[in-house]
């Protein structure tokens, strides 16, 4: 899976009180879930934020708290851009916590756009996650582990399978992380649907932008590829203000979710 990193360890990165404690800001719950399977897998402790707003009052609670932060640039109320901004500004002297930056968009324009808010990584989305237990160990302890095995992708067109089986390779007390991912989206696929239907209706270019990017991330997040490209050109035909291709994508991506739903119950 394709993911990047921008930069290399910095001077100026103060202690942590807690180095197993990673603060993750994330909006969407499908993708919350599969950060905690693996960050807790990894042996971090796992603090949630929904928002920009909600990162910088976790980061100014307890100054030291975090060893690092991943952070979702495109949330609400206050996107992840605004919110390093304002984590740097409210940094003690001579401290600084990592910033991960976790996005969808890869390009050169977009690296910048990090790094010129203050974070000091880039990772793409879905997160690769031998790649993030390489990029936190570097950011955290100044070390980088030995390369992990490469696993061969096998997609069926409707599912990425190695993304599955990597889901499925992380176990929790509750028994299969990946059931519960798989029942998370496919309870809130409907929804997420009737919010898309309803934006297009309206002709809310806005709102049809961010109601394919819910979707989109919790689908690429569960191996849900073809589901995640088309909510990738949903998103691209709202920027567009583009109706009738939007439309005909919404007819394509109801048929697609059945296919993948169905799909995801017999994996």
């Amino acid at each position: 899976m394709p993911a990047a990193t921008a930069t290399g360890r910095a001077d100026g990165f103060g202690p942590s009180t807690d180095p197993s404690s990673v603060l993750v800001a994330e909006d969407n719950a499908v993708n919350r879930l599969v950060a905690r399977g693996v960050l807790e897998g990894l042996g971090y402790r796992v603090v949630f934020a929904n928002n920009g707003l909600e990162a910088v009052a976790a980061m100014g609670a307890t100054p030291g708290q975090f060893a690092a932060v991943l952070m979702d640039c495109q949330m609400p109320r206050l996107d992840g851009y605004e919110a390093t901004r304002v984590i740097r500004k409210l940094e003690p002297p001579g401290t600084r916590v990592p910033v991960i930056a976790l996005t969808g968009a890869d390009s050169g324009e977009a690296r910048a756009r990090c790094l010129a808010a203050g974070m000091d990584d880039f990772m793409l989305k879905p997160v690769d996650f031998a790649l993030l237990e390489t990029v936190l160990a570097r950011w955290i302890d100044g070390v980088i582990p030995g390369p992990a095995p490469v696993e061969s992708v096998d997609s069926s067109g409707v599912l990425d399978l190695s993304r599955v089986r990597m889901l499925k390779d992380l176990q929790t007390g509750e028994g299969s992380f990946f059931n519960t991912c798989r029942e998370s989206f496919l309870s809130r696929v409907p929804t997420d649907l009737e919010s898309i239907r309803s934006a297009l209706h309206d002709r809310d270019h806005q709102r049809l932008f961010a109601a394919a990017h819910a979707l989109k991330g919790s689908a690429q997040n569960l191996g849900a590829a073809e589901v995640g490209r088309l909510c990738q050109l949903l998103e691209e035909a709202a920027q567009r203000r583009d109706v009738a291709t939007a439309s005909e994508l919404m007819t394509t991506l109801g048929q697609q979710v059945e296919l993948t739903s169905a799909a995801l119950n017999a994996a």
